[in-house]
């Protein structure tokens, strides 16, 4: 009887570790259970990532053309400047996969800038304009070249909101107008204004189609024309 009731309680004993051996997982697997339930959620929010609407090749919208060919008149105006960053350079290299404008022959074309060199505004830049104003345009284009972020405050004739504020701040009525918060310049005079951010935030050379003086300020007028508005008169 004693035998018998030994045993029963040794079969016991076994089923009750072998319970506990099942509910037991070691470091390693769980590392390797954690690691696969992580690469299943990886797949799943790429998934997701990529899910979207399919590509499509760009084309005009009704009744847009006009507007678009005015979009396009002011980068043929001015010869492209404002178009390409400083140092703008482009040549065909061995397709590896990244992006490229085009592909030519298993070549694609990349393209590269001296603006990864320079100095970059830790806050971003203000500038106080609007868009009929031909030596706005001029600040602009030097934006565009040097990369720079900048918040842009439309200042229109009799604009009632960003206007008055230019002229708290500066104390008149005259634009382009810059606000560099991480030097704290104030400046007027758009040739100053493009020589500062050259000098600061470039390589200190102001390009030819921004220094051509008179003809500069023209053509920067003739781009602006089919686009003008109310905003076209110049305080």
């Amino acid at each position: 009887m004693l035998s018998m009731s030994h045993s029963l309680a040794k079969a016991h004993c076994c089923r009750h570790q072998q319970a506990a051996r099942a509910a037991y997982r070691s470091p390693a697997t769980a590392v390797r259970a954690m690691a696969t339930s992580d690469s299943q959620k990886s797949t799943v929010s790429t998934e997701l990532r990529n899910a979207g609407p399919e590509p499509k090749k760009f084309t005009v919208g009704s009744g847009q053309l006009a507007s678009v060919a005015a979009a396009s008149f002011p980068f043929l105006a001015r010869l492209g400047s404002g178009g390409f960053a400083s140092g703008y350079k482009s040549g065909l290299v061995s397709d590896d996969g990244k992006y490229g404008v085009a592909t030519i022959g298993g070549r694609r074309v990349a393209e590269s800038s001296k603006v990864g060199t320079f100095k970059r505004p830790v806050k971003p830049i203000e500038l106080y304009e609007f868009q009929g104003c031909p030596f706005c345009r001029k600040v602009r284009e030097a934006i565009s070249i040097l990369d720079l972020d900048v918040t842009v405050y439309p200042t229109p004739k009799g604009g009632k909101v960003w206007r008055p504020k230019a002229v708290e701040l500066g104390g008149k009525a005259q634009f382009p107008f810059l606000v560099d918060q991480n030097t704290g310049k104030q400046m007027y005079e758009s040739d100053a204004i493009i020589k500062y951010l050259f000098t600061e935030y470039g390589d200190g050379q102001v390009p030819l189609a921004l220094r051509l003086g008179f003809a500069t300020t023209l053509t920067c007028g003739l781009a602006l024309a089919p686009r003008c508005a109310e905003d076209k008169q110049i305080s």
